[in-house]
């Protein structure tokens, strides 16, 4: 009768006492069962317990001699507390699969890794939501078994739980009392956020068919992958950066939403300086060029008389290095950019970008220029002119000379550019602008 196993530790959990005075006398009955040493019979329902299907097949079984050793020395000491208590059943769970410092009950590692695949084993192939959940909410306080993390033992369930229809969504709102949302909550809560697969496996849960996935179940993706961020190392946060990059500037109609919901994730999470360089690298790279909006014939260096104006098709075209950059711009303003001294270089050639694209368009573009000399100028404000601490973290290649005199070259070698910085700073600013760059020359 092992098959009851899962379904009697589900209702330890219920907050009615008499549901778990039973549950405890079920436990007790089938742990009597196995009491006969070296009893080995088929188990009831096995490969047929949900049907004749895959499902059963699926299902993991445990030998009768481990499931008497397991409630012995794990489940049987603490049930009258579990009666007493509906919070209980979680600690006696985790004591009885990891263990504790204190454990002398001699269970090996081999029967707790066992006995915790087989409780996985019923939440994935079940057919009942809520069992599914309040087991969901009990496995989930156990980060790994050993080396191997919570969610390779319960990954189907995140396919399982991305693919209910709003059929099944009714049906256990219904019949079984079961919210999608807390159900989508537990199922996320599989992946384990150290778990060195656990933002890839997030990130591929939104590419997969976004069009047919429910609007909750991605934005529980996303609350989990919020969740995850703190855990992840440089280049895991790149990449899912870069990712969320890309989702959030698709001009696909169809996934708007998922879109947005990049944005607000990006906004709301601790970005890295090695992160937000490379966005704006993305903006500076030379694949990234606005020269080529314009004519070919006209692509040369003209004052602001002659500049070439693109045609209202190149226009549209424009937009989007513009949302690229009024996005980057708007992440690096809300991520403390003082932090980051190596940002400056990037920063000037973003402005005179978005100068030649104000020239082009035939567009103040008052508010991304705005932007950008705010950020330029919270930078050299964190750095007082006179400090050394600003050129050592502007350069640890010893090439500070050089990078000033690039931005300076490029501030006044474009009089449109220099006048229209002049025109977005009081005179104040622009001293304090200019005196960063001629710093170096005056030590």
């Amino acid at each position: 009768m092992q098959a009851l196993i899962p379904y009697a530790i589900s209702a330890l959990s219920d907050p009615s006492i008499p549901v778990r005075r039973e549950a405890a006398a079920l436990l007790t009955s089938i742990d009597n069962q196995y009491f006969i040493p070296d009893m080995e019979e088929a188990p009831w329902g096995q490969g047929i317990i949900y049907g004749d299907n895959e499902q059963s097949k699926a299902v993991q079984w445990l030998p009768g001699k481990d499931i008497h050793t397991l409630f012995d020395k794990g489940f049987m000491p603490g049930l009258e507390e579990c009666i007493l208590d509906p919070s209980r059943v979680f600690e006696t769970f985790v004591q009885t699969v990891k263990g504790t410092s204190e454990d002398s009950s001699g269970l090996r590692k081999s029967v707790r890794r066992d006995f915790f695949s087989f409780i996985c084993s019923h939440i994935i192939n079940t057919p009942l939501f809520a069992t599914k959940l309040k087991l969901l909410s009990i496995v989930n306080r156990i980060s790994k078994i050993g080396s191997t993390p919570r969610t390779q033992f319960l990954s189907p369930m995140l396919e399982q739980c991305r693919t209910i229809d709003s059929e099944k969504v009714k049906r256990m709102s219904t019949q079984e009392h079961v919210s999608i949302q807390e159900l989508e909550h537990q199922v996320l809560s599989i992946i384990y956020p150290k778990d060195t697969t656990a933002i890839s496996t997030l990130l591929s849960l939104l590419k997969n068919s976004p069009q047919s996935t429910r609007a909750s179940f991605i934005g529980a993706v996303f609350e989990r992958m919020k969740d995850t961020w703190p855990f992840l190392d440089e280049e895991k946060e790149l990449f899912a950066s870069e990712t969320l990059l890309d989702m959030c500037l698709s001009t696909n109609p169809q996934t708007e939403d998922l879109a947005n919901s990049s944005k607000e994730l990006l906004r709301s999470v601790d970005i890295s300086g090695p992160v937000i360089s490379k966005f704006l690298g993305t903006v500076t790279s030379a694949s990234f060029n606005i020269d080529s909006q314009s004519p070919a014939p006209k692509r040369r260096r003209m004052s602001q008389s002659n500049t070439a104006v693109i045609s209202p098709a190149s226009r549209e075209g424009a937009n989007i290095p513009l949302r690229r950059i009024s996005f980057i711009l708007e992440l690096i303003d809300a991520s403390q950019p003082e932090r980051f001294p190596e940002l400056l270089g990037g920063l000037f050639q973003t402005l005179a970008i978005v100068h030649k694209l104000k020239l082009q368009v035939r567009s103040e573009m008052s508010y991304l220029l705005s932007l950008n000399l705010g950020i330029l100028l919270s930078i050299v404000n964190k750095y007082k002119v006179g400090t050394s601490a600003f050129f050592i973290a502007y350069s640890s290649t010893n090439n500070i000379y050089r990078a000033h005199q690039r931005n300076l070259i490029l501030l006044l070698s474009e009089p449109t550019l220099l006048s229209t910085v002049f025109e977005h700073l009081r005179v104040s600013r622009f001293r304090t602008l200019l005196s960063c760059l001629l710093q170096p020359w005056r030590q």
